[in-house]
């Protein structure tokens, strides 16, 4: 083939992969057929190669793609060899077309179609790589490998464990106890026997591996982090904090010593890290380790990047759970510009990072003066009603919350308004459903409750005074005959001048109360409204005496509503 034929089929990654494959220093050149096998793999799932020069940007573009592709092709390099298509090692060693060869079986393999396995078996398998390569051949240990793989994802364990099984025998018998390979058979195992539920064998396996790895001469192995990390976790499930955070630091040596170029790896530990200081009592422990994998994300993602933002707000929510108010909020304002920096963001991600600023705000106010809080307030108020359906929970809560921050902040108006809203969502999501009913005579209780407040304050702002009976009217038809809540109407068509409707309402409390004729508390009430009105101010003090004169009798001395009124 000529030259630049061959590049134009061989581009990117694969074209590493052939120059390694093709290169004449020894300690150049891929050590196993296998090792050259789990290339073509890697590109198959757009993993980083390792015959590819592992810089920051090429791995991360590796992870960031890798999220975006499935990897249904995982196992299409051992299918490649099942259906036939054959690679002598002799030839890819010693002929000058090794790059030709190995763009067939990519192209090959890409053609595969249908279920891998097939009837396939690791002992079949077995059988047939033996007669294809002769016995004991390298390409065997990543063909089970690469078998076990797809029949894990088919959900066929059992048969996926004794592929890892024979994998790892062959590679003791190539390779040794301790090489890399075997090391990394070994670790697959282990973590296998795991996810099947067999914690104390997958235990040992790891252990091995890793005791393996610690033996070997020079660099250790950053690609068995995950067996390290693996049985760290294993150790946190069983209470044992201190053996898991030391392999989750020894993780981190690795990943730091040995596998700098690759910030995906200590990502990883840092992660299990992070994890394992919130269990302990270390805070500030915690907080460095966590800032750490801030940074990692950031060599790693650009600033608006929705991972790297969730990992700041999830921060900030932590810092502030622990009461440094001051530095949660610099984390999450940060996310917050960051998030505004993109332009179109997540709308689950803004509302997160808005809710968790707001409740630092609520939970430290001197962070912030009212004019910021309750911008922040409206912003979330605005995400909320654009992004959420009034029917979810999540809606729910969130007026629930901001009705209390804003009354918090003084706006009694707007925080009784959140209240009605959130009646009448429920009320309108849930209709009649009998299920539905404690919830919502629980929430008309609340906004009674908050118009009697509201109707007994002076001096309020009219639209407190308009809001509460808006929520007087939704909460009265759950109790009609509730005397204190008819008292509360009438205050109410008071304070929003409206006097002429306050006599229906005596009628109205007349008949779902003994009260009758010259009753000192329809007295008080009739005196209220006639004194809104100049021309009936002296009538409104004379029945106001009288009310006060009939008060004293011994069968209202102890009435506190007629008292209160009265004052």
């Amino acid at each position: 083939h000529d030259p630049v034929e061959l590049r134009s089929l061989v581009k990117g990654d694969l074209d590493w992969v052939v120059q390694c494959a093709l290169e004449s220093d020894r300690d150049r050149r891929y050590e196993s057929a296998a090792a050259l096998a789990r290339d073509v793999q890697r590109v198959l799932e757009n993993r980083p190669v390792e015959a590819r020069p592992p810089s920051t940007i090429y791995r991360t573009g590796k992870f960031l793609r890798r999220h975006r592709v499935g990897t249904a092709a995982a196992a299409a390099v051992l299918a490649a060899i099942v259906t036939g298509v054959t690679i002598s090692v002799n030839a890819l060693r010693g002929k000058r077309d090794q790059g030709v060869v190995l763009t067939d079986v990519l192209e090959a393999a890409r053609g595969v179609t249908g279920d891998i396995a097939g009837a396939e078996t690791a002992t079949s398998l077995e059988r047939r790589i033996n007669a294809a390569f002769g016995d004991d051949s390298p390409i065997l240990v990543g063909a089970l490998s690469y078998f076990a793989d797809g029949l894990a994802r088919e959900g066929d364990m059992d048969e996926a464990l004794d592929a890892r099984r024979r994998a790892l025998r062959v590679s003791e018998r190539i390779y040794g106890l301790t090489d890399r390979e075997t090391i990394l058979a070994r670790s697959a195992f282990g973590l296998h026997l795991i996810r099947m539920g067999d914690l104390e064998s997958g235990r040992r396996a790891l252990q091995t591996a890793i005791d393996a790895d610690r033996s070997r001469d020079g660099e250790r192995l950053a690609a068995r982090n995950e067996a390290r990390l693996s049985l760290a976790k294993l150790h946190e499930v069983e209470g044992d904090l201190a053996t898991a955070a030391a392999l989750a630091n020894e993780a981190d040596e690795v990943a730091r010593t040995f596998a700098s170029g690759d910030r995906l790896l200590r990502v990883d530990a840092l992660e299990v890290l992070v994890d394992l200081r919130r269990r302990g009592t270390d805070d500030e422990a915690t907080a460095r380790t966590w800032r750490t994998l801030l940074q990692e994300y950031e060599k790693l993602l650009a600033p608006g990047y929705p991972l790297l933002l969730r990992e700041r707000v999830e921060f900030g929510s932590w810092l502030a759970s622990n009461g440094r108010t001051e530095d949660a909020a610099r984390e999450l304002l940060r996310a917050l510009r960051d998030l505004d920096a993109v332009g179109e963001a997540p709308v689950d991600l803004e509302l997160s990072t808005l809710r968790a600023l707001n409740e630092v705000f609520s939970q430290d106010m001197a962070l912030a003066d009212d004019v910021e809080a309750k911008t922040l307030l409206d912003r979330e108020l605005e995400v909320t009603t654009r992004g959420l359906d009034r029917s979810s929970p999540d809606y729910l809560d969130t007026l629930d919350r901001m009705s209390e921050e804003l009354a918090k902040r003084g706006e009694l108006g707007r925080s009784t308004e959140l209240l009605v809203e959130r009646y009448s969502a429920y009320s309108e999501t849930t209709s009649n459903s009998l299920g539905a009913l404690p919830a919502r005579t629980m929430l008309a209780r609340e906004l009674a409750d908050r118009a009697d407040f509201i109707g007994r304050q002076d001096d309020l702002d009219p639209r407190a005074y308009v809001a509460a009976r808006s929520a007087n009217d939704l909460a009265l038809p759950s109790r009609p005959d509730d005397t204190e809540m008819l008292l509360t109407k009438a205050r109410l068509s008071i304070r929003v001048g409206e006097p002429t409707a306050f006599f229906g309402i005596l009628d109205q409390l007349k008949k779902a109360s003994d009260m009758e004729g010259d009753h000192p508390m329809l007295l008080a009430m009739q005196s209220i409204a006639w004194y809104q009105t100049p021309i009936t101010q002296r009538l409104a003090r004379k029945t106001l005496v009288e009310a006060q004169k009939l008060a004293r009798e011994p069968q209202f001395a102890t009435s506190a509503l007629l008292h209160e009124t009265l004052a």
